[in-house]
């Protein structure tokens, strides 16, 4: 039987331990990875070559699948964007590996601003405005 998490709370202990594990409805986990301790004291700043963080979303039409990611892999950046066209029968697909995920930008919490990656040539901002999440891809 799988746990539902019902009430607000960090995801990890002040000794990096995690406090609540399973599945909610809503986001309701602080996602306090600064409180990460998998490396002694003396190897710390290495963690986060080790914590993964992104942020996905995916449009399905009956016509269309669309999908976006920004994310953070610790030792590089990932912008990926696909697109298939079901009747054509066609994908299109654009990735980015950016080292060290210069320019990626990740809220703490989902809720809690906006996910954005630019460059010269890239444009994606994730956020949420008058209570609708918008996905802008550039």
């Amino acid at each position: 039987m799988q746990n539902e998490i019902t009430q607000a709370g960090p995801l990890l202990s002040p000794s990096g331990s995690l406090v609540q594990v399973g599945w909610s409805r809503q986001p309701l986990i602080d996602n306090n990875l600064e409180q990460a301790a998998f490396y002694p004291l003396i190897l710390r700043p290495f963690q986060r070559f080790r914590i993964k963080r992104w942020d996905y979303y995916a449009v399905f039409t009956p016509q269309r699948f669309f999908s976006a990611t920004i994310a953070d892999l610790g030792y590089a950046g990932n912008i990926f964007v696909y697109m298939v066209d079901f009747e054509c029968r066609e994908l299109h697909e654009e990735g980015l590996v950016i080292p060290f995920a210069r320019g990626v930008n990740l809220p703490r919490n989902r809720d809690d601003g906006i996910s954005s990656y630019s460059s010269k040539d890239v444009r994606l901002n994730f956020g949420v405005k008058d209570g609708c999440r918008q996905l802008k891809v550039d």
